[in-house]
């Protein structure tokens, strides 16, 4: 939770559903996707919930409130990719305190080691290239981002996947 107060967030005692955003955010370094790790944003207390769902691991806000804050209104419950925003009020919440909260550095020159001119990287919205400064961006309901670091992929991702 410490990360959740550095990247300028409350935490909450259980997930908060006034406004809630789900985002997708691919990440590709030479080509190759790179796994966004569940449970960002959620932690802390014993009754965080931590199971299999279809196969893959989930981590889950607890059916009943923490004792202390445990969940972050920016957070991810599996590897999909999917950011969720679950709010108690409407909050723009951008990419850079995602990256905060996973503990990787994001600035305009560099992601996590990664860094311009030797390892440059481009973002990408809804498949168009992101030409301003991408820690600005705000996450949006159903929107698309990929980060590619180095080479791009063979396709750039442009839609929110489905299924």
């Amino acid at each position: 939770m410490s990360r959740v107060a550095a990247a300028g967030l409350p935490g909450f005692k259980e997930e908060q559903l006034f406004f809630h955003v789900h985002a997708h955010l691919d990440i590709f370094v030479d080509g190759q996707p790179v796994t966004i790790p569940q449970g960002i944003g959620i932690g802390g207390d014993p009754k965080v919930r931590y199971f299999t769902y279809q196969g893959r691991p989930v981590v889950g806000a607890p059916q009943s409130p923490c004792r202390r804050p445990c969940v972050s209104p920016l957070h991810t419950h599996d590897a999909s990719g999917i950011l969720h925003v679950a709010n108690d009020k409407e909050r723009q919440i951008t990419l850079e305190q995602f990256f905060t909260e996973w503990g990787v550095r994001f600035t305009p020159d560099c992601v996590g080691a990664y860094c311009a001119p030797e390892k440059a990287y481009k973002v990408y919205v809804g498949g168009k290239e992101y030409t301003g400064d991408p820690t600005g961006i705000v996450l949006k309901d159903q929107e698309e981002i990929a980060l590619v670091i180095g080479t791009p992929p063979t396709t750039i991702p442009s839609k929110f996947p489905t299924g």
